[in-house]
């Protein structure tokens, strides 16, 4: 575009034209005045008209292609609802069946479909969409209307099926509901039938048709089965002919034992009441009366069960009241053997109605008695001044049905609450109850269990009921639980240790203070006391070892002071003898079941026992060795004083003597090449004292092994590996290569010298206890692999040489029996 300058006004000045005559144009000149233009125009306008044909058909094309996209579009989106809706929808029409389907049919096509083509025809925003739109779907819609109307010919069938099927159930139910229309509801069920079944084969229309009626009245009569209606009985023969086989079969089992049952109570009523006729009365038609109605055969004697706490009860009568239903049961029971010994069928269902009638009524009698031990507990717990124990006797409706020994109870415990003094227990009483609910016997645990303690309130503590009833509920919901195994284990243990000491541990109430039982009790209650202080100090309840530990050591320290005795005499501690024989220990295939049996009794030796750390300088055990040093004249010997372990010349004397040859019991000696003399030396001449420590470490083992099969491996393993570990490891008893040193590497002074017996009294050791020689140089070889300087990890059991050859002769001294 040319930029046309602008001038300011005050530039611009009028100026005179000069003086000359203008030039104008004839008018014939026509190009002087643009014809030739014209003629352009003309033809740019001829051109320009048809180009504007070109657009407004171009356009129209367009708009065509346009509407019938959109047509198109709306076409697939009406496909994609009729699919949605008829078959692939998540609540698509095809899914529904019977009369769902029949009454959706119309609500599919009028306001789904139907619906929305009307709202995509109003979206249309042209009359050819529109005229184009419509056809197409009502296509879409008569073939989804046909679609619909074949499924709904499909689910009518269904339909008429779900109905007739429908029509026997109701059948069914309206012979249960009123019997009296049996016959019209058997009726209508084989309409029914006949109707679902029709355009069958004959045979099966009938077959069905009997089914049907079959099921309506087998329903009617397991109905009064089930709920034990004698109508069932008479139901079933009534229409055991016309019953379908197999409900027959099921039925007439079940018949016949309701039948037994109904007889067997008619049976039960009539020999109650023999068992109740009254003695002669003096009145001769009474008497006629009794004696017609009586039974001819004479009941049993009854004997029935006392024991002690278990069978007594606080309140008046209940005891009785037992023993008279525990008497009719047992007449009960011997009337129906006798006279149906030859109907089998008939004397269980006699005896199930005798059980049933007895737990019935020793129920009754349990929540009554438990009422009003319930009421008593309250009284006496909360009663008193602000919600404390009672200060005042409970009210008469509960003391008037106390024994007079229950009355005198719950008076001492009411002086007790006013004297502000707490209850004792009594020891036989908490022993007794204790041991039953601890019992072996699942019956005498499961009668302990549901024993009420709150008649014992008076002789038991606060503390002690609680734990014994804790105990009870532990059985109840979960007889044979780890809990309760624990408490037989401990019992267990505890019982046979005070057997070991001539105690009998039955507990026998109101038994004298120096009874057997009152030992036993103060046994259990110290012990009890015992693992209640370990467990509290380790936070964990002992295991079976640990247990049996404590066990041994209430023993002895009970025997010791004086009030474990057997017959007036003092009782000694337990030895090899008051262990079980070797069968019960190796009966649980534990670490000892692989070696040979043993019936050697530990003996004292000429030279005594060990002590814990071999040699000790302070120790008579040392003192005794320098003697025997002194007597074969070697040289290197302890000064006559006896410096402190650390002092270096004490170490240098231990270390230069050579001990004394070992003796064996036939007079021989153990050859050993590298020692001065060619035996082997040792501290001490004889080793009859590791024969004793490890057989009373095998008695222990076999006695512990004993008490409970299931604790055995625990209780074995860890006891060998204490015994194993105490005697022959390192710094062992009979470890007298090392003398422990607290300032010497490692905690000991090596006394190479006794290496080798210290091997010998390993295998010696190892046999006497009961340990194979393959598991006994396979502990071995893992302590030296673990711990010792002269493993040889390339050898059998990584042991040495030497080291081996010294733990065999041990192991074959002790096979020898030469140890008596």
């Amino acid at each position: 575009m040319p930029i046309v300058r602008l001038y300011p006004e005050s530039e611009i000045s009028p100026r005179p034209l000069p003086d000359v005559a203008p030039s104008v144009p004839a008018a014939g000149d026509l190009d002087l005045f643009g014809g030739n233009r014209a003629r352009d125009l003309q033809l740019a306008g001829h051109n320009l008209g048809q180009a504007s044909d070109t657009l407004a058909a171009l356009h129209q094309r367009l708009a065509q292609q346009a509407n019938d996209t959109r047509v198109q579009d709306v076409n697939n989106q009406f496909i994609t609802r009729v699919q949605q809706t008829l078959r692939t929808g998540p609540e698509a029409y095809s899914r529904l069946e019977g009369a769902d389907a029949i009454r959706g049919a119309g609500a599919v096509t009028q306001q789904q479909l139907a619906g929305f083509r009307d709202e995509l025809l109003q979206q249309a925003p042209n009359d050819y969409q529109r005229r184009k739109l419509g056809p197409i779907l009502e296509a879409h819609l008569a073939s989804a209307k046909d679609e619909i109307a074949r499924h709904v010919g499909r689910q009518q069938q269904v339909y008429e099926h779900s109905v007739h099927r429908s029509a026997i159930e109701v059948a069914g139910r309206e012979a249960i509901s009123n019997p009296e229309n049996l016959a019209a509801a058997a009726l209508r069920a084989v309409d029914a039938t006949r109707a679902l079944y029709s355009g069958q084969a004959p045979e099966k229309v009938e077959s069905e048709t009997r089914r049907a009626r079959s099921r309506v009245v087998s329903g009617l009569i397991t109905d009064r089965l089930d709920r034990g209606d004698p109508a069932a009985v008479s139901l079933y023969r009534q229409h055991e002919n016309r019953l379908d086989p197999g409900d027959r079969s099921a039925l007439g089992a079940a018949v016949t034992m309701l039948s037994n049952s109904l007889d067997a109570a008619a049976w039960l009523r009539e020999r109650s009441a023999t068992l109740s006729t009254r003695a002669p009365t003096g009145d001769a038609p009474l008497d006629a009366v009794n004696a017609a109605t009586a039974s001819t055969i004479e009941p049993p004697p009854v004997i029935a069960s006392r024991g002690m706490l278990l069978d007594q009860d606080g309140i008046v009568g209940t005891r009785e009241r037992l023993d008279e239903i525990e008497t009719r049961r047992n007449a009960l029971t011997a009337f129906n053997e006798q006279e149906f010994a030859g109907n089998p069928a008939r004397r269980r269902a006699n005896q199930t109605a005798i059980d049933m009638d007895t737990a019935r009524s020793r129920a009754a009698v349990k929540a009554d008695t438990d009422t009003l031990y319930a009421d008593l507990r309250r009284h006496l717990t909360n009663r008193g001044p602000n919600g404390g124990p009672a200060m005042t006797p409970p009210p008469a409706t509960i003391m008037s049905r106390l024994t007079d020994a229950q009355q005198d109870a719950v008076t001492a415990q009411v002086n007790a609450n006013i004297e502000g003094r707490p209850t004792r227990t009594d020891p036989l009483t908490w022993y007794a109850i204790r041991q039953g609910i601890a019992s072996d016997d699942a019956n005498e645990r499961q009668r302990w269990a549901a024993k009420n303690l709150v008649q014992f309130i008076g002789q038991l503590s606060a503390e002690d009921l609680a734990a014994l009833e804790k105990m009870q509920g532990a059985v109840r919901t979960n007889d044979g639980g780890a809990e309760q195994i624990r408490w037989q284990n401990i019992t267990h243990m505890a019982n046979d240790a005070l057997r070991s000491s001539g105690i009998d541990p039955a507990p026998r109430p109101g038994a004298a203070l120096d009874s057997d039982s009152a030992r036993a009790a103060r046994f259990h209650r110290s012990l009890q006391d015992e693992l209640s202080a370990f467990e509290s100090a380790r936070g964990r309840p002992p295991t079976a070892a640990e247990t049996y530990v404590v066990i041994r050591g209430l023993k002895d320290t009970a025997i010791k002071s004086g009030w474990l005795k057997v017959r007036d005499r003092q009782s000694f501690s337990t030895t090899a003898s008051d262990a079980p024989e070797d069968e019960a220990f190796y009966q649980p295939g534990v670490l000892l079941a692989q070696a040979g049996s043993s019936d050697q009794q530990p003996t004292e030796g000429t030279s005594g026992l060990a002590p814990a750390t071999e040699p000790d300088p302070a120790s008579d055990t040392y003192k005794r060795a320098q003697q025997a040093a002194e007597s074969l004249g070697r040289n290197g010997i302890a000064p006559p004083t006896e410096p402190p372990s650390n002092d270096p010349d004490f170490i240098k004397a231990l270390q230069d003597w050579t001990g004394v040859p070992v003796v064996l019991p036939n007079g021989g000696h153990i050859e050993d090449p590298r020692s001065p003399t060619g035996y082997v030396m040792a501290p001490f001449a004889r080793l009859e004292s590791v024969v004793n420590a490890a057989r009373r470490a095998r008695s222990e083992i076999l006695e512990a092994a004993a008490i409970s099969p299931t604790a055995a491996p625990l209780v074995i393993a860890e006891m060998m590996y204490e015994a194993l570990h105490r005697n022959v490891d390192h710094g062992g008893d009979f470890d007298y290569q090392r003398q422990s040193n607290k300032d010497q590497k490692g905690g000991y002074v090596q006394l190479r010298q006794f290496r080798n017996i210290s091997n010998v009294n390993v295998g010696l050791f190892c046999q006497q206890v009961g340990l194979p020689r393959a598991l006994a140089l396979t502990v071995s070889g893992v302590f030296a692999a673990l711990f010792s300087s002269n493993r040889d990890l390339d050898a059998p059991y990584f042991l040495d040489k030497d080291t081996k050859k010294y733990i065999d002769i041990g192991y074959s001294l002790g096979e020898k029996g030469i140890f008596k």
